[in-house]
């Protein structure tokens, strides 16, 4: 198009047609009264962008804090108050972010469209679903992402006992040798890898401590219950069996009291006859090996391992 230069020497200048989307270069030429033109001037280079941006992606939020850490499924538990999240959308597009609707922050996609946000504060325990939106560098807004759901739980399970009244140890069972069943707390066994049954929530996480050093773990099944035999055997001595409950977020309960008791899987040296004594008749006293007595019932006594 064109335009005449009006009495204060300025002009102005809006297409009759659109432009299209893209990159465009204005440059102007000056014609004066008799028909002389000038030579173009150089070029105001720019782009039309009018589409609206996709909407950004939530590639992944990531749980750093506490025991159990790592990516976050959608509609995972979490113990993380200020978890990363990460994703995509269009290059250098303003990304914000959102928790229940509500905006938590936002952040600025990089040259590739790659963009990472930790909010500056915690958020509560309970339900949060993310959602973002985008606004390029034209100003056009993209719609929401879908959300991305999780649980903040930061609650920690009870401490478990070993009374067999709720969470924690139930009982203890030997299965190996000539005397087998429950192992009373102080008790002995001759069983190295007694089997530990108890309760708990189905889902956590019950973590079985030995002399305060951990042997292993085991899930609380649907029904509530849990059982776990150590895969090493345990050493001869005392024993101090406890458990932690860990949560689906990774909260840690206090650990219990201990169950103690004693693995003794070695046979005893064989019994001594000290004596054996005779006690009837004229002829009484002690009797060596190979005596003759008239007692009937003679008495024996010696020494073996204590009780």
């Amino acid at each position: 198009g064109e335009v005449e230069v009006g009495t204060e020497g300025t002009w102005t200048f809006t297409p009759d047609t659109k432009l299209a989307d893209g990159d465009h270069a204005i440059s102007v030429i000056i014609q004066d009264p008799a028909g002389n033109q000038s030579e173009p001037s150089g070029s105001w280079d720019f782009n039309v962008d009018t589409k609206a941006p996709d909407a950004p992606v939530i590639g992944r939020i990531i749980d750093d804090v506490g025991v159990k850490q790592g990516e976050l499924a959608s509609g995972a538990i979490t113990d993380d108050q200020q978890p990363t999240l990460s994703g995509t959308a269009e290059a250098k597009a303003l990304v914000e972010i959102f928790d229940n609707g509500v905006k938590l922050g936002e952040t600025r996609a990089d040259d590739k469209g790659n963009w990472s946000f930790t909010p500056d504060q915690v958020m509560a325990e309970g339900e949060h679903s993310f959602t973002t939106r985008a606004t390029d560098l034209a100003g056009n807004i993209s719609a929401q992402s879908p959300a991305w759901n999780i649980l903040v739980d930061t609650t920690a399970p009870e401490k478990p006992g070993t009374d067999g009244q709720g969470p924690g140890i139930s009982e203890i069972i030997d299965d190996a040798g000539n005397i087998q069943g429950p192992v009373a707390k102080g008790g002995i066994t001759d069983d190295s890898t007694p089997t530990l049954k108890g309760e708990g929530k189905p889902g956590d996480t019950i973590i079985i401590l030995d002399n305060n050093q951990k042997i292993g773990e085991v899930e609380v099944g649907t029904e509530g219950t849990w059982t776990f035999t150590p895969d090493t055997k345990l050493a001869d001595g005392d024993h101090a069996v406890s458990v932690i409950i860990q949560d689906p977020a990774g909260n840690q309960s206090e650990p219990s009291g201990s169950w103690d008791f004693t693995v003794d899987t070695k046979a005893p040296d064989a019994p001594v006859i000290g004596r054996i004594i005779d006690d009837v008749g004229v002829k009484q006293g002690e009797l060596a090996t190979g005596a003759v007595t008239d007692d009937q019932q003679p008495t024996l006594s010696g020494t073996a391992e204590a009780k």
